[in-house]
């Protein structure tokens, strides 16, 4: 399993089997957003900073090993204020946990908050622990392979356009153009190969893909150089 320098929690559908896999990853720093700290806590992994307006920890018992950062900035997302301060540490690889669920408008505001504030492929992945259904995914600009288990659901969505090209999946991509309005949607495509590769010839795209069962493994991605 590939580690990750750093955990980002963030205040969505953050379970008990989201902290126990970024536990796994051995993080070098665990970052936190103010209204997934409590949630961090009860499941038994403590935050080195928590991040955001902290209205949602006053007056709350604070850890000792925890420096609570405010940030009172209504322009930016949880998501953003706390990726911001993070970049500011050098955070490596960074891994993210609780991006989806809650109420809609936020975690679509995550997904867009991610493309928005990319930097380089296979810099960000996010993951979504539940059972039977987890999820990973990462932002591809360039070029992306990764290996996953033949059978898993691989999607690509374009932001808001990409010509894109594939390799390891059933129904492959050759310079293919898609778009949110119209044309293909390259949705739940299935992996025929342990490999997969992602070729981003213009635009920038989302990929997301089944994680092994038991949800212990996320895709091992490929970095070049």
């Amino acid at each position: 399993m590939l580690g990750a320098d750093s955990v980002l929690l963030l205040n969505g559908d953050l379970t008990k089997d989201d902290i126990e896999h970024a536990r796994s990853l051995n993080p070098k720093v665990v970052f936190a957003a103010d209204g997934a700290f409590h949630k961090a806590i009860r499941y038994g992994i403590e935050p080195q900073y928590v991040v955001g307006d902290l209205d949602s920890v006053s007056g709350a018992v604070r850890t000792k090993n925890t420096e609570f950062i405010r940030i009172n900035d209504q322009n930016q997302t949880d998501f953003e204020k706390i990726l911001a301060f993070a970049r500011r540490t050098q955070p490596g690889r960074i891994s993210i946990y609780g991006i989806s669920g809650g109420e809609m408008d936020h975690a679509l505001g995550n997904l867009h908050s991610l493309i928005k504030h990319h930097q380089r492929d296979g810099e960000i992945c996010f993951y979504a622990m539940q059972q039977g259904s987890s999820k990973s995914g990462f932002v591809v600009r360039e070029q992306m392979d990764f290996r996953t288990f033949v059978g898993a659901k691989v999607s690509i969505f374009p932001f808001p356009q990409a010509r894109v090209t594939t390799q390891g999946l059933t129904y492959a991509l050759s310079r293919t153009k898609i778009n949110q309005t119209s044309g293909v949607l390259a949705m739940r495509n299935i992996a025929k190969s342990t490999l997969v590769e992602i070729r981003v010839e213009s635009g920038i795209v989302l990929v997301t893909t089944d994680m092994s069962v038991p949800c212990e493994e996320g895709p091992s991605l490929i970095f070049p150089g």
